[in-house]
């Protein structure tokens, strides 16, 4: 909530606390026509530009629209983008998501939602490496085999070695 204030006093927020997996399911949230690109901090400016761009191209190529999930600290005016055509619906509807770091990544990947990762040398949690691009036709190419993939299986497998490490 403090973080959302510091950079937007104008908005009311509400804290209702973290989604549970009980109350998200698959059935629940039928997949829409859009895929969601989720930004990271403003200090990572040069990646959430280089994702919008890939993104943007991805979003032409497939006739999907792009759904952009700005950080509470970005500022929408850095960023190339019709700001009066942009949708901003829920995330947890889209077809996939493209992210960089954000822990918004593991997040919804809980929820059987297919999840891409821009390869970058910033430390992050790490993700089994097929959902890893390092440009647009690697991107492209992953979205294109979308189907190859289980993602559930992927998450329990990554959720399974963060629970080693930290013991």
């Amino acid at each position: 909530k403090n973080l959302i204030n510091k950079y937007h006093p104008k908005v009311n927020v509400h804290i209702c606390g973290k989604i549970n997996e009980p109350l998200l399911t698959k059935e629940k949230f039928s997949k829409e026509s859009y895929f969601t690109a989720i930004f990271d901090q403003q200090i990572f400016i040069d990646y959430n530009k280089k994702l919008l761009k890939t993104c943007q191209k991805l979003s032409k190529k497939l006739k999907l629209k792009l759904n952009i999930r700005l950080h509470p600290a970005n500022f929408a005016d850095d960023y190339s983008f019709d700001k009066d055509n942009y949708i901003n619906r829920d995330i947890y509807r889209s077809k996939f998501i493209v992210g960089h770091t954000s822990s918004m990544i593991f997040e919804v990947m809980r929820f059987d939602i297919p999840v891409f990762k821009l390869k970058s040398i910033i430390p992050s949690n790490e993700i089994d490496s097929s959902l890893i691009f390092e440009n647009y036709d690697d991107l492209l190419l992953k979205v294109k085999n979308l189907n190859s993939f289980d993602f559930m299986s992927v998450w329990r497998s990554m959720s399974a070695k963060r629970s080693n490490i930290s013991t």
